[in-house]
């Protein structure tokens, strides 16, 4: 199922970002803690309408 952004994925977001850098290009925990401040201030003052994403999910939870 295709779906749209609900607010419980902003921490998926972070993990996945953080993980994915990580094992592709070696990135250590300070882009982890970029990605953790840019999520934080979407989730302040984003506009959750306007800037969406879409999530693929498979039973309980998103895939990754």
């Amino acid at each position: 199922m295709i779906r749209t952004f609900v607010e419980k994925d902003l921490q998926y977001v972070i993990e996945a970002h953080s993980r994915i850098y990580r094992d592709e290009y070696n990135y250590d925990h300070s882009f982890a803690e970029f990605i953790a401040h840019a999520v934080q201030e979407f989730e302040r003052s984003g506009n959750y309408a306007r800037e969406m994403g879409a999530y693929s999910e498979r039973g309980t939870g998103v895939m990754q």
